[in-house]
């Protein structure tokens, strides 16, 4: 690896770990599902949003922003979809969802749908493409092989699914589970209406 890839490297996995450190909808998701699920589940949600992760990262070396640009319905439908899919989860968050015990942590119906849910909300917000597509632009060397992509790609999906993953940690931690467990139904409608809002966001500037 040269040194202009090495630094590359360097510098687009310092910057991604910086804006992961921002505490945003996958932070809320991951902590909200640990505290109210099992630890297990709250990783398979940071699995999820790593693979996500991943997914824009991977497009957006397609040039799939340039795509959204010539043809703006079809970045407003992937907005309009992830919208819903935000709004269903602030519902579920208001409708407080039944708690799985870590007993039944390992259900393998279980590990799919909280994966499947961390990935789709990774999915939820295009942005993720021009944000990509501008770090890229500044941080990547032009050209840059293949093998090169792919590895930045990894390195991004991994430091997402680590920081996620100790998120949910964190959040089964003797001393935060005792502060926040008799605050868990306000946490619950608080990240509920929270993605509820952020719904209504995406699609109000997605139309203006």
């Amino acid at each position: 690896m040269t040194h202009a890839l090495y630094s590359s490297l360097i510098t687009i996995g310092f910057m991604w770990f910086v804006i992961v450190l921002s505490p945003g909808p996958n932070f809320l998701l991951t902590a909200n599902t640990s505290l109210s699920h099992s630890n297990r589940m709250g990783i398979m949600v940071a699995s999820g949003i790593a693979v996500g992760t991943v997914t824009w990262a991977l497009l957006s070396m397609l040039g799939i922003s340039l795509l959204f640009y010539h043809f703006h319905f079809i970045r407003e439908l992937i907005v309009v979809a992830g919208a819903i899919y935000l709004f269903y989860l602030g519902i579920s968050f208001l409708k407080k969802e039944k708690t799985i015990y870590d007993k039944n942590a390992y259900h393998s119906n279980h590990n799919k749908r909280f994966f499947l849910r961390g990935y789709l909300a990774a999915l939820s917000n295009p942005k993720a493409a021009l944000f990509f597509t501008s770090l890229f632009s500044v941080a990547m060397p032009i050209p840059s092989p293949m093998w090169f992509k792919f590895v930045i790609a990894i390195e991004i999906g991994l430091i997402a699914f680590f920081w996620y993953s100790f998120v949910s940690c964190i959040m089964r931690h003797n001393k935060i589970q005792a502060l926040l467990l008799n605050k868990q139904t306000i946490i619950q409608y608080m990240v509920g209406i929270f993605f509820m809002i952020l719904a209504l966001y995406f699609i109000f500037e997605a139309f203006h």
